[in-house]
C-alpha cells in the first residue's frame, strides 16, 4: 500500500524550503555584489595601467585633464574649440571603453541622439582622476590651450615622492563629464589650483565633508560619495581607489583622508592637513 505525505507533512518540507531561501538568498546577492566588486577594482587597475603607459610614450608626464584643438581625439566642441578629456586620452591604452564603466553603480545615463555609445561611456566616466594633484587646472591662454580657457599643466610622474601613498584614479558615483577631485575648486586668486593642494586645502580637498562644492552642484547631501569627494563607498564602507605605483585596493573613508583631521560629517570648510607626509592627495 503506498503511503502519500500528510499536509502537515508537505507544510514542513515547504517551511524548511522557505526558511533555506530566506538564509540563502541574502547570500547569494552578497556574493554577486562581491563578484561586482572584483570587476569595479579591476577596471580601477586597468585605468590605472593605461595612465601609465600613456606617461611611458608621453615624456613621463601624467596625462592631461583635458586637451585643446586636436581634431583627431576631440570629444566635443565647446566654446567653438575642439575639448579632449582625459578619458578619451587614455582609449588608445585601453581598447575597451567599457572599462569607464562601475558595475557597482546604476546603469550609466542613456546615450544622446547622435552620440557614439563607446565614445558617451568616455564622456560620462564612472571613475574619478585626481588631476587636481597630478595634473592642476589653469585658466587663461597657453600653450595647450585657447584663451580665456581653462588647460590642464600635468606633473611628472618621477615627480610623486610616494607613488604607493598618492590616489590616482578612483571609483565614483560623479557622472556629470569629467569633474573629479578638483572641479570647480580653482583658486580665485590667479586662477590656478593651489600646488599640491596642500597651500589651501579647503579648495582642493573640499568635497570631503558635508556642504562641500558637491553638495552645491547635487543641491543636497544624501547623493553617494557627496562626503568623499564623490569616491563612493560601495562595499563594507570602503571606497575604490589606484595609486601612481599602478596598484588598487579599497579603502575607508578615514583611510582615504589619512593625514587630515577628516570625520564624516564634519563642515567640509574645517578640514585641514595635519601630517602631509601621509597625507595620500599631494606629490610628497
Amino acid at each position: 500500500m503506498k503511503r502519500a505525505f500528510t499536509l502537515i507533512e508537505l507544510l514542513v518540507v515547504i517551511a524548511i524550503i522557505a526558511i533555506l531561501a530566506a538564509i540563502l538568498f541574502p547570500v547569494f546577492a552578497q556574493a554577486k555584489k562581491s563578484a561586482k566588486g572584483a570587476v569595479t577594482l579591476s577596471n580601477t587597475k586597468q585605468i590605472t595601467l593605461a595612465t601609465i603607459m600613456y606617461g611611458s610614450d608621453s615624456d613621463d608626464t601624467f596625462v592631461p585633464y583635458m586637451y585643446w584643438g586636436d581634431i583627431t581625439t576631440a570629444a566635443c566642441y565647446f566654446g567653438g574649440d575642439l575639448y579632449t578629456p582625459w578619458t578619451i586620452l587614455l582609449v588608445p591604452y585601453m581598447k575597451n571603453t567599457d572599462l569607464y564603466t562601475d558595475p557597482l553603480e546604476q546603469p550609466p545615463s542613456a546615450v544622446p541622439a547622435g552620440w557614439p555609445a563607446n565614445s558617451w561611456k568616455s564622456i560620462v566616466p564612472e571613475f574619478g582622476y585626481n588631476y587636481t594633484t597630478l595634473a592642476p587646472v589653469w585658466s587663461g591662454t597657453g600653450s595647450s590651450g585657447p584663451s580665456s580657457y581653462w588647460y590642464s599643466q600635468p606633473y611628472t610622474m618621477t615627480s610623486v615622492g610616494r607613488p604607493a601613498d598618492v590616489v590616482l584614479h578612483s571609483a565614483t558615483s560623479w557622472k556629470e563629464w569629467w569633474w573629479w577631485y578638483g572641479g570647480y575648486t580653482m583658486v580665485s586668486v590667479g586662477m590656478q589650483d593651489a600646488p599640491d593642494c596642500n597651500d589651501i586645502p579647503q579648495w582642493c580637498f573640499q568635497n570631503w565633508g558635508v556642504g562641500g562644492n558637491i553638495t552645491n552642484i547635487t543641491g543636497g547631501s544624501d547623493v553617494e560619495g557627496s562626503e568623499t569627494g564623490f569616491a563612493t563607498l560601495q562595499l563594507a564602507n570602503q571606497a575604490t581607489f589606484s595609486f601612481v605605483d599602478g596598484h588598487s585596493k579599497r579603502l575607508t573613508p578615514a583611510s582615504g583622508a589619512q593625514g587630515t583631521n577628516f570625520y564624516m560629517e564634519m563642515p567640509s570648510g574645517n578640514l585641514v592637513i595635519n601630517n602631509p607626509s601621509i597625507y595620500r592627495w599631494n606629490l610628497q
